[in-house]
């Protein structure tokens, strides 16, 4: 619930976390609002198991992709899935 912007610089690159949500019925799923570099990116729901990500606004909403390296994916769930 409250959690202070996270941030990690990783490849040339300041990613922040600005909110996590946790699902509850699929505790491997997030949704994310980050930022990288002072650019905040769309909200997109993050799955750990499949390593996955979906955009839930924008022109791919809804289109399923793999996590890029060294990415927000890679970061949150290294994060969170202690």
């Amino acid at each position: 619930p409250a959690l202070a912007h996270n941030c990690r610089i990783q490849n040339d690159h300041t990613i922040c976390l600005e909110s996590v949500q946790r699902s509850a019925k699929y505790h491997w799923r997030y949704r994310v609002q980050a930022s990288v570099d002072g650019e905040t990116q769309l909200l997109t729901r993050y799955n750990c198991r499949d390593r996955t990500r979906t955009p839930l606004a924008g022109p791919q909403k809804g289109i399923t992709q793999p996590f890029s390296p060294a990415g927000v994916g890679v970061h949150i769930c290294q994060l969170l899935n202690r």
